[in-house]
């Protein structure tokens, strides 16, 4: 989240060149051995194509949280409690039907059928993927209309792969089948390890602590879901039955901040409700992940959309790499230097703290400032880079501008490569490249002409911290006050490189 200016001033969302050949760098995955359905190969082509973290492993009835299992109950009267069928078996299907009362067992049945339909579609776009994959590795294809092809491929198969969540969601309510619970379980694993954490990934770990499968991943998948899709409570009971050493960083964060997320949250829906969502403008961002659309805060923040869309007009978002990535919190881009100095050549005045200001929720867009060293930001700092959160950051919207929010393509954010900046590279090891966005477009312009972007004069704000530092060494000034002094004046001093 940090960006750095010519003279080593580093700005953060905290105090504290675009390759299409990218689709196409991901590791292989293999097989698993002794699927009796296509569902496991269709997710080894998952591994394959979209990510290499998605896998399917053994289910256990072994809770490691033992009282979470009631807590997911506890979130849904719908929540099934009964056991995983001990296999994908016809006898044993028709013995679990048996139990039902014909409406219930007519609707598992159409729930089953609809799951492996649903799944053959998935395995069917997978194996095209993995041909497209092939030919352009093999040098076969590789042409232009072969990338796109796969990335056409490539958001049909997550489009799929969410339906067949949605499907398994709902015969693991009606018919816990191992197929549908081995799916399950694979979905939170992978949206766990690419902090992809919505109401789909909620409800995938639901259903798993509802069938026994209270694993403390399963666990806290759901917490984190449950946080940023309103469902606060749940989340609540899911944290307390964690203990304090199977919590991360993340869920000690998040269940601290609960409290302000939940109220943000509500603030954040009464404000959508009170805008006209038709009038705001959207833009498209093309990343080597697909594609992300984010609507514009125009009423809330409109000097900063105004300067936004005038740089995608301009093309200055194209090629720009996501140059940091930080799992669980956010990615950020926005600087051409990605070496943390880039900004646009102009520094907005901030525009955070108004009635209509959105906080900083799952998606949202935030635009990145210049740190002061003193666990602050250097006022009206913000330029051309911004991050979208991964989860929420409650303290963001208290200093920086929340301008957005991406409203489609959140899977594409959550599949960047995760980049540190401020570690070494590893030269033995495999380094894969940033993630980038390929081309910024409006796709839907203001429904009126924007107010000009109010800038500040760099100039003026360093003669004024200059005469402040000068003032502050006049006799009598005690020594505490000229730290302070000195220390605001190192940080404003920096302001007209800095890389924001």
């Amino acid at each position: 989240m940090c960006l750095t200016s010519p003279s080593g001033c580093r700005a953060s969302l905290f105090p504290a060149t675009s390759d299409d050949c990218l689709l196409f760098q991901h590791p292989i995955g293999g097989q698993t051995p002794g699927a009796s359905r296509p569902i496991r190969s269709a997710l080894a082509l998952a591994v394959f194509l979209l990510g290499p973290v998605l896998v399917v492993s053994p289910l256990s009835a072994q809770t490691e949280s033992g009282s979470a299992n009631e807590a997911g109950e506890a979130s849904s009267k719908e929540a099934t409690t009964t056991p995983v069928l001990p296999r994908d078996d016809d006898e044993e299907i028709e013995q679990f039907l048996a139990d039902l009362s014909t409406e219930e067992a007519q609707k598992a049945r159409a729930a089953l059928q609809a799951f492996r339909q649903a799944n053959d579609q998935l395995s069917e776009t997978m194996y095209q993927m993995r041909a497209t994959y092939i030919r352009y590795h093999n040098e076969i294809d590789r042409s232009r209309s072969a990338q796109n092809q796969f990335r056409n491929q490539r958001a049909k198969a997550r489009q799929q792969m969410a339906t067949v969540l949605d499907r398994a969601v709902e015969l693991v309510r009606r018919m816990p089948t191992p197929e549908a619970a081995h799916f399950l379980d694979a979905i939170v694993r992978h949206r766990t390890a690419n902090h992809h954490y919505d109401e789909g990934t909620f409800q995938a770990a639901r259903q798993l602590i509802g069938i026994g499968q209270s694993q403390v991943f399963v666990t806290r998948a759901a917490a984190r879901a449950g946080t940023t899709c309103g469902k606060f409570d749940t989340s609540r009971k899911l944290y307390e039955a964690l203990q304090p050493d199977q919590m991360t960083d993340t869920d000690r964060r998040l269940l601290i901040q609960l409290a302000d997320i939940e109220k943000q949250h509500e603030r954040e829906q009464m404000l959508l409700e009170q805008t006209d969502r038709e009038s705001l403008p959207r833009v498209l961002l093309s990343t080597t992940q697909g594609d992300v659309l984010v609507e514009l805060f125009a009423d809330s923040a409109p000097s900063t959309v105004a300067h936004f869309l005038k740089l995608v007009e301009q093309g200055f978002y194209d090629g720009l790499d996501f140059s940091q990535v930080t799992g669980d919190v956010l990615a950020l881009t926005g600087d051409p230097t990605n070496d943390g100095r880039g900004n646009s050549g102009e520094f907005l005045v901030d525009e955070f703290g108004k009635d209509n200001s959105h906080p900083a929720l799952r998606g949202s867009l935030i635009m990145a400032k210049i740190p002061d060293g003193r666990g602050g930001f250097v006022p009206n700092s913000a330029s051309s880079q911004f991050a979208i959160a991964y989860l929420p950051l409650p303290g963001a919207s208290q200093q920086q501008t929340i301008f957005g929010r991406v409203i489609e393509g959140m899977h594409a954010v959550c599949s960047f490569q995760e980049i540190d900046p401020t570690k070494k590279s590893d030269e033995k090891g495999l380094q894969l490249p940033p993630d980038s966005i390929l081309r910024a477009e409006i796709v839907r312009p203001p429904a009126e002409p924007l107010p000009e972007p109010k800038y500040i004069d760099l100039e003026k704000m360093v003669r004024e911290a200059l005469a402040l530092r000068d003032s502050s060494q006049a006799p009598g000034v005690p020594k505490e006050q000229e730290a302070i002094t000195e220390g605001k004046m190192q940080a404003d001093a920096t302001t007209p490189e800095a890389g924001r």
